[in-house]
């Protein structure tokens, strides 16, 4: 069984068609179990129509969009044994058909033992598929602290997991999504930004150089 974990909050045309056409073009749709995270959305959480291949779950106050998926990633090991599993956005379309199977073949021809994550959008954050085992023993950043704020596509973790390789972009466009236009023109990356995201994300990244500089001075007695 494949778990997919969608976040939202308040596109509730946008999370049908993701919802829909994932099962719509999966090959086994039965074996799919659908994991909603309603960010600050009290209001689609209560209304979403209930399906029995579909569990939802609530975060409010609404943290940064980092930390939901963290949250999203915990309440889809809530709902049941978790393997194999897809993280995708509300506004992506599922545009291949069988791409439950492709995503699943795709992680088992570039991993050996499928202990990988594969891509399938140009952001990692977006769209991708992994094996639970791979997260829970060695990606601790998506279990950390309720404090700690989680950046998957731009941070030093997610570089760990290509240097390692266990991270992959895949070929395979399993998705459409509106922000393709923006997303093609490299110019235009610094704009996607959230502006309380790229103020907490530019924090971090100054802490993690100060502790760097201490520890090569505390290691290197002839530093001034």
């Amino acid at each position: 069984m494949i778990t997919l974990g969608i976040l939202t909050r308040n596109r509730p045309e946008e999370l049908q068609t993701c919802i829909v056409s994932s099962l719509d073009t999966a090959a086994e749709p039965d074996d799919l179990l659908i994991v909603l995270l309603f960010g600050d959305d009290m209001v689609g959480y209560k209304t979403h129509p209930h399906h029995p291949q579909i569990r939802r779950f609530l975060s409010t106050p609404r943290m940064f969009y980092y930390s939901d998926l963290r949250l999203l990633y915990q309440h889809m090991h809530e709902v049941g044994d978790l393997d194999l599993f897809v993280i995708a956005n509300d506004d992506c379309e599922f545009m291949v058909g069988g791409w439950d199977k492709i995503a699943e073949e795709q992680l088992y021809e570039n991993f050996d033992d499928g202990m990988g994550v594969v891509s399938f959008w140009q952001h990692p954050f977006h769209t991708f598929m992994s094996r639970a085992k791979l997260f829970d023993e060695q990606y601790d950043g998506i279990l950390a602290p309720e404090d700690y704020v989680f950046y998957f596509g731009d941070s030093e973790r997610h570089a760990d997991l290509v240097e390692r390789n266990q991270w992959v972009q895949s070929d395979i466009p399993l998705v459409k999504h509106p922000m393709d236009a923006v997303h093609s023109d490299p110019t235009r990356y610094p704009f996607c930004w959230f502006e309380r995201d790229k103020h907490v994300y530019d924090g971090r990244m100054a802490q993690k150089r100060y502790v760097k500089g201490l520890e090569n001075r505390l290691n290197d007695p002839f530093t001034p």
